[in-house]
């Protein structure tokens, strides 16, 4: 995978972790003159969102004044289960909380990787839902305002939300009110200026 491991890590966990000798592996991938990892992922699946500086942000997304972190609660991995969107406590470890907030300005998991932030119920206090990436906009269009720290689905103009919640449940989406339980960072930003461009 060479530099494409490092992402692996960060989404999978398992970073620092000793794999063994990979040494036969790579002498059989020099024998057959395979091509680079980069070339599988620029021309056999360019649609693969690939968590590097390109995009805006990526990571944890973390409400700080309650260390509860977009978590898919292992939802994505149930194929009967409904797919939420939940909060956790921040473990730091990836995996579930590992977020990219994409060029298309969606909210991706990239545990499965064809699934983004998504909300068709623009009521205040509805829940959000793990739907298949289009990057058609609509309902998986985000933007984050760099002052505030607020996190907008751009159709409802809603903030998301964490007021009254723990760890466990699912986040919820209100009117923006400046309000602390409304304030979220990312663990990685790459791009400033561009998360607030979109529908400013």
């Amino acid at each position: 995978m060479d530099e494409y491991k490092e992402y692996y890590y960060d989404i999978q966990g398992g970073k620092g972790r000793d794999f063994g000798d990979v040494s036969a592996r790579k002498h059989l991938r020099d024998r057959l003159q395979c091509k680079p990892f980069k070339w599988f992922v620029e021309n056999v699946y360019p649609e693969l969102v690939v968590p590097d500086e390109s995009n805006f942000a990526l990571g944890s997304i973390r409400n700080p004044s309650s260390n509860l972190c977009l978590d898919d609660l292992q939802k994505l991995e149930d194929e009967k289960s409904e797919k939420k969107v939940g909060l956790y406590w921040c473990h730091g470890q990836g995996g579930s909380q590992f977020f990219v907030f994409s060029k298309d300005y969606e909210i991706v998991a990239l545990r499965k990787n064809d699934y983004c932030l998504d909300n068709s119920n623009y009521a205040p206090g509805a829940t959000l839902e793990w739907y298949p990436c289009h990057k058609m906009g609509g309902n998986q269009l985000w933007t984050y305002n760099t002052q505030t720290q607020e996190l907008i689905h751009v159709p409802s103009n809603n903030c998301l939300d964490t007021r009254s919640l723990k760890a466990k449940d699912f986040v919820r989406l209100n009117p923006c009110d400046g309000s602390l339980s409304q304030q979220w960072e990312f663990s990685k930003v790459c791009s400033k200026e561009t998360l607030w461009k979109k529908v400013k």
